[in-house]
């Protein structure tokens, strides 16, 4: 276990921190002018106090991309666990 995990709790951030040009349009405006600025602070102490993550997309991995098709084969293998 990494320094600043917790093994009953998995934090969960988007995958949006660097790459944003596979998201639509629409995610990536929200992003970049509203969760960015509005939440700063949190995802620094966030940032501080853990260091495994999870992506918040797992259950969604199609509605803010822009290619689409992907997501079934996705869904599949999920569905193999």
């Amino acid at each position: 276990m990494l320094e600043g995990s917790n093994r009953r709790l998995l934090v969960g951030l988007s995958d949006v921190f660097e790459k944003l040009d596979r998201y639509n349009d629409y995610c990536r405006n929200f992003y970049q002018n509203s969760f960015f600025p509005n939440n700063h602070d949190l995802l620094r102490e966030v940032e501080l106090q853990y260091n495994v993550y999870v992506s918040t997309f797992f259950s969604r991995p199609y509605i803010d991309l822009v290619d689409k098709s992907h997501a079934k084969d996705y869904f599949a293998k999920m569905k193999q666990f």
